[in-house]
């Protein structure tokens, strides 16, 4: 009997273990995923800052030809 109940709880265990691994295995996808989206998300941020830095350097382009044509 004894040896019995050992057995139902290594399956118990083993059980548990496999879920575990599984688990493991899916939060380790969700993480990938989210850890490719945030460098997605920061070459964007990236890329919009440099437009955003032409654009100032344009506009002060245009401002000091502005400035040039009023005198």
């Amino acid at each position: 009997e004894k040896k019995n109940q050992l057995e139902i709880e290594k399956k118990d265990l083993e059980t548990r273990y496999a879920e575990l691994q599984q688990n493991y295995q899916n939060l380790k996808l969700k993480i990938d995923k989210l850890n490719s989206q945030k460098e997605i998300e920061t070459k964007k941020e990236s890329e919009f800052s440099n437009k955003i830095d032409e654009l100032n350097q344009e506009t002060d382009s245009l401002l000091e030809e502005l400035d040039k044509w009023q005198m």
